[in-house]
């Protein structure tokens, strides 16, 4: 056990190994000292004197959304559909950097290398695509495609109206936990 005036952080990489999202979330979140120096306890591994930096499990990103979601006052529905998929608030206060913020926003248009990867695929959380030899894992994306939860076969951003997409380097999340 560590001393209590040693800054003890997450060990991210361990914590990653757990399958359990509950366990998972409790060593995340958990900022009461006395629980935080049982869960260290109990799970030694996922604390280090050194601090960790990714990759960060994919439950702990969604959570924070969801967080950020009940914070901000947003309804049932939208916290739904942001948990999964807008999370770059959630990326901004876990260090995760966003990359590409492609669409109506700063970066323009979608590249067709990206275009071409994402027709016909099934929306999932943290969707990964690759991009100039880079993998990437999709942190944000607008709610125009909530009915079908499936990207067009033939799509186009200029003509299914997507508002904005974003990636992060994938190796920041682990999509498995």
């Amino acid at each position: 056990m560590r001393g209590n005036s040693q800054t003890v952080h997450k060990n991210w990489p361990e914590i990653c190994k757990i399958k359990d999202p509950y366990t998972i979330r409790a060593l995340a979140f958990c900022n009461n000292p006395d629980v935080l120096q049982r869960l260290q306890v109990a799970f030694p591994e996922c604390f280090c004197e050194t601090k960790t930096t990714f990759p960060i499990p994919m439950t702990v990103i969604m959570e924070q959304a969801r967080r950020d979601c009940i914070k901000a006052g947003w309804a049932q529905n939208h916290i739904e559909w942001d948990k999964k998929f807008t999370w770059a608030d959630a990326c901004e206060t876990l260090g995760i950097p966003v990359l590409y913020a492609w669409g109506q926003e700063p970066d323009g248009p979608l590249p067709d290398e990206i275009l071409q990867q994402l027709q016909g695929q099934k929306i999932v959380p943290g969707l990964n695509v690759t991009y100039q030899d880079k993998k990437l894992a999709m942190v944000h994306l607008t709610d125009d495609f909530k009915e079908t939860m499936i990207f067009p076969m033939n799509f186009a951003q200029n003509t299914d109206g997507l508002e904005f997409i974003w990636f992060a380097p994938a190796e920041c999340i682990d999509i498995t936990c």
